[in-house]
């Protein structure tokens, strides 16, 4: 993520009621990744970790790269979600994608603890990752 002043221009209070809305379900940590700088105040709980300018830090000759031209935000999706499936591994039994704050997990006939359970029953792989509708 990026631009934190300018999500929040368009949507006061958005970021911090995603937060508290995934954290409100049941998830037990979210981390966030930043490109700028600029989500460390959504950050300062102790359910989110945080991880700022992603880009540098993930990959070095990438994030300098994307630093410098700022073309392709996308590009780095796919290192963010390795680097998240490789911290977590061994330690989560379950990790849950969300690109962006415009996207919630939302519980209707299902909650999120019933979900985990089915998945878990079906001997699923620990992560979904990427384009979902629930």
């Amino acid at each position: 993520s990026y631009r934190a002043d300018f999500l929040e221009t368009l949507w006061p209070g958005a970021i911090s009621a995603w937060v508290d809305h995934h954290l409100g379900m049941g998830v037990d940590e979210i981390t966030l990744y930043d490109l700028d700088g600029t989500f460390a105040q959504y950050a300062a709980r102790p359910e989110v970790r945080y991880i700022p300018l992603v880009n540098l830090a993930v990959s070095g000759a990438y994030g300098r790269a994307w630093a410098l031209h700022r073309r392709c935000q996308k590009c780095l999706e796919f290192v963010v979600a390795d680097h998240c499936l490789m911290s977590y591994r061994h330690q989560a039994d379950w990790v849950l994608g969300i690109r962006s704050f415009d996207q919630f997990l939302l519980e209707g006939n299902w909650s999120l603890s019933s979900l985990l359970r089915t998945l878990d029953s079906t001997g699923a792989p620990g992560a979904l990752i990427n384009e979902w509708d629930l």
